[in-house]
């Protein structure tokens, strides 16, 4: 497991420091396939679900920590890929 895989939990989440200028961090969840936290150097801190869709990266925007609570990130992921697994792809219905 890499150091940016972990189980997220509130306290874990909020302890991250944003990555230096001009980059951007990406940490994953374990306890929830597919839900990642992206921190910009501002320090601002988005949920993300990601997965692949016929073969191509789909990335959806979930919210922002601490607004969106890491229960509700996983809620919300979990719901993104059983549309995925039906068959639908919520990331092109949205941008359509």
């Amino acid at each position: 497991m890499s150091e940016n895989s972990f189980k997220f939990g509130k306290v874990k989440l909020e302890g991250l420091t944003p990555p230096p200028k001009g980059q951007r961090a990406t940490y994953h969840d374990t306890g929830q396939q597919g839900l990642s936290l992206r921190i910009t150097p501002t320090g601002s801190k988005t949920f993300i679900v990601r997965c692949r869709i016929n073969g191509a990266p789909e990335y959806k925007t979930l919210g922002k920590f601490p607004a969106l609570t890491v229960e509700n990130a996983r809620k919300a992921t979990q719901d993104f890929l059983s549309k995925v697994s039906r068959g639908e792809n919520p990331a092109q219905d949205r941008r359509d």
